[in-house]
C-alpha cells in the first residue's frame, strides 16, 4: 500500500508545481485534523505532543500564502478519527504517520530546489530535522511495550490508515477532484 501511495504523489518528480503541493498539504491538513485529537487519551502525551504536525501544516500552507480563513474552510476526513477506536487502532495509525516521516525528508530535499518554495523551510515533511531516526525509534519502542495480544489489531489498523489516507489524498485521481 505504501509503494502504491508513494507512486500515486509522485512528488520526487521534478518540477513540482506549488499548487499540487498546497493541495496536498491541504489533503494532510483534513487528515491530521481528525486524527491528532482522536489519538489524545489512547497515545501517551510525552510521545504524543512532540509529533504533532497539524501546526506545522498550517505554518506550512500560510508560508505558501493559504489565508486564515482559507485554513478554517479545509475539509476535514473524519474517517482519519473513526481509526482510533481503540489503543491499537490508534497505535497503528501513529505507526503510518510517523513512519511517514522517514521518506519525508527525501521530499523536503526535492521541494527545497522548486524556484517557488518559501525561504522559510516547510516543515510537513521534516518535522524531526536530524532527531527524525531518534523520533522513529521512540515510536517503535512504544510500539514495542504493548501488549503482544494487540499486535493483530495494529497491524489492520496501519493498513486500513494507508487505506483511508489513499482515499483522501486521491479521491478521483492525483489532486484532480474535490474533497470527498
Amino acid at each position: 500500500m505504501h509503494t502504491r501511495l508513494e507512486g500515486a504523489l509522485d512528488l520526487l518528480a521534478t518540477p513540482i508545481d506549488a499548487d499540487r503541493i498546497v493541495s496536498l498539504l491541504e489533503r494532510f491538513h483534513g487528515f491530521h485534523a481528525a486524527l491528532e485529537p482522536a489519538l489524545k487519551g489512547l497515545v501517551p502525551e510525552a510521545l504524543l505532543a512532540p509529533r504533532r504536525k497539524l501546526p506545522l501544516l498550517q505554518n506550512d500552507l500560510r508560508c505558501l500564502g493559504v489565508s486564515e480563513a482559507g485554513l478554517l474552510a479545509l475539509p476535514v476526513c473524519r474517517q482519519a478519527a473513526d481509526l482510533c477506536d481503540t489503543r491499537a487502532g490508534a497505535a497503528g495509525a501513529l505507526y503510518v504517520m510517523e513512519g511517514s516521516t522517514l521518506g519525508g525528508r527525501i521530499i523536503s530535499r526535492c521541494l527545497q530546489a522548486a524556484p517557488w518554495h518559501p525561504p522559510q523551510h516547510l516543515q510537513y515533511w521534516n518535522p524531526y530535522g536530524d532527531q527524525t531516526g531518534a523520533r522513529w525509534a521512540e515510536s517503535l519502542a512504544y510500539l514495542q511495550s504493548l501488549p503482544r495480544a494487540d499486535a493483530d489489531a495494529i497491524a489492520r489498523s496501519a493498513v486500513a490508515t494507508f487505506s483511508v489516507l489513499q482515499a483522501w489524498l486521491l479521491p478521483h485521481s492525483v489532486f484532480s477532484g474535490p474533497a470527498p
